[in-house]
């Protein structure tokens, strides 16, 4: 499961000492919610070069490149390759879903 991920990837970088379940819980939400506002921008970046789909496309491959590299580089778990199905399944999943709000929330913002 990756939710403690996020939170143990920020004690890592920040090379935090004696941090809670709770503290790192709370630090995995602020990284998911910086993280996914950046994302956010970066769509409407896209989407002003590259008309749609195209532009939720490499949107939803940056999320993905981003989750599939920096898991195991910075969050130390296992390469993707080693993840249960489910796991895997789950991560596209959510990304999918969260690649094609941000895009409907982006064009009804530009209307």
């Amino acid at each position: 499961d990756d939710s403690l991920v996020p939170g143990q990837i920020v004690v890592s970088i920040l090379h935090l000492a004696h941090v809670t379940g709770r503290e790192e819980d709370e630090l995995g939400l602020l990284l998911r919610w910086s993280y996914g506002s950046a994302f956010g921008l970066w769509h409407g970046l896209l989407r002003r070069r590259i008309p749609e789909p195209w532009a939720v496309a490499a949107f939803a491959a940056t999320l993905m490149t981003a989750t599939l590299t920096m898991f195991p580089l910075l969050g130390r778990t296992p390469p993707p390759w080693r993840w249960p199905r489910g796991f895997l399944a789950t991560s596209f999943a959510t990304h999918a879903a969260y690649a094609c709000a941000v895009a409907l929330v982006d064009d009804r913002l530009s209307e």
